[in-house]
């Protein structure tokens, strides 16, 4: 079964238990960050959970954290494409 939805909702699932570990800890931010936009860069109609941890963070009034945990996402978001761009070249858009 090569199915993405599936891989995407594991990485999804992995940045929430990380994310719900250990959630008062500012230094354990990076490892939900980042499998939350693995999950969104594997299959991008996933935006439930990375939408819920940071209106937990926001509600929480968290802001530094949430300051740190999205820019970590972003990062990691710029850091995928380059990568994919890097690694498969200009075929990352051909169709087959």
């Amino acid at each position: 079964m090569n199915d993405p939805q599936v891989l995407g909702t594991v990485f999804m699932l992995a940045g929430y238990c990380f994310y719900f570990k250990r959630p008062d800890s500012t230094a354990w931010l990076a490892a939900p960050a980042i499998a939350l936009v693995l999950g969104l860069f594997t299959q991008h109609n996933l935006p439930a959970i990375p939408a819920a941890v940071a209106i937990h963070m926001l509600a929480e009034r968290r802001s530094k954290r949430f300051a740190i945990w999205i820019s970590t996402a972003a990062l990691a978001s710029a850091i995928l494409p380059a990568a994919t761009l890097k690694i498969d070249g200009p075929y990352i858009f051909s169709p087959t």
